[in-house]
């Protein structure tokens, strides 16, 4: 998906807020501007560089195509409408896919009525057992994109990772602020790590940030574990981050 949306935003030949511009028009003139959207800049952005954890709706991505094909000066770059609409119904196959995997209810594991969780097979709680094989989080990426590793087939450092991603996907913001909070704050300094570890390797970027924040809070010594963790994770950057927070909240106590 990532390489069929960049493809057809080159063959536009225009830059982020022209297209935007014009897929907004596209959407008012073909009616569902309310129902559907558009395709924002950086829901463009996000989409073409593989960070979108959902798939786009079929009108709105159509009306980036209808623009491609408009544009391009060799139109037969531009993948067809009904490969792209296969690749997309795939897309969001995964997605639920995944989320089905994923959003049981955390009281009791099962399909609960009341959150419209999904039925695992066991009793959710993942994130106090061992690491098992992550389930696919992102769509597959063309090896020409690079060398990402690939999520499908991968033990992750913090399995619970896992089940926060879930619940993002399905909007189910309270449980995954518990979490991320939980890590933050209450886990030991080594699962911390292994938590902004396992969330940076799964682009999980906002989380990733938020556990670093959070954990920022932490009383200096677990401060200092945790970015001895980091760094023997060679994750120096997240730890240069860390100590940064932290020097600031107790600036800020202080």
């Amino acid at each position: 998906m990532a390489l069929a949306v960049r493809t057809m935003i080159e063959e536009t030949g225009l830059p982020y807020r022209s297209i935007e511009r014009e897929l907004r028009h596209k959407a008012e003139s073909a009616g569902y501007l309310r129902s559907d959207g558009y395709l924002t800049r950086s829901v463009l952005s996000c989409l073409a560089n593989g960070q979108r954890k959902r798939a786009p709706r079929a009108r709105p991505l159509r009306g980036l195509h209808e623009l491609a094909v408009e544009n391009s000066t060799s139109p037969e770059a531009v993948l067809a409408w009904t490969e792209l609409e296969a690749l997309l119904l795939s897309f969001a196959a995964l997605r639920t896919e995944a989320a089905i995997g994923l959003a049981a209810c955390v009281a009791c594991g099962t399909a609960c009525v009341a959150c419209k969780a999904a039925a695992l097979p066991g009793k959710l709680g993942s994130q106090f057992k061992p690491a098992g094989i992550a389930s696919p989080l992102v769509a597959p990426v063309p090896p020409s994109e690079g060398d990402r590793r690939n999520r499908l087939d991968y033990d992750i450092a913090w399995p619970a990772a896992r089940d926060l991603a879930g619940y993002i996907l399905v909007d189910d913001l309270e449980r995954a602020n518990g979490l991320i909070r939980h890590v933050s704050i209450e886990a030991p300094p080594a699962e911390t790590a292994d938590a902004v570890a396992a969330c940076r390797d799964l682009e999980l970027h906002e989380a990733t940030d938020a556990i670093i924040r959070y954990a920022g809070q932490r009383p200096d010594r677990d401060v200092l574990e945790i970015v001895r963790s980091l760094n023997q994770r060679e994750r120096r950057a997240e730890a240069d981050t860390l100590l940064d927070h932290a020097l600031t909240d107790t600036a800020t106590r202080k």
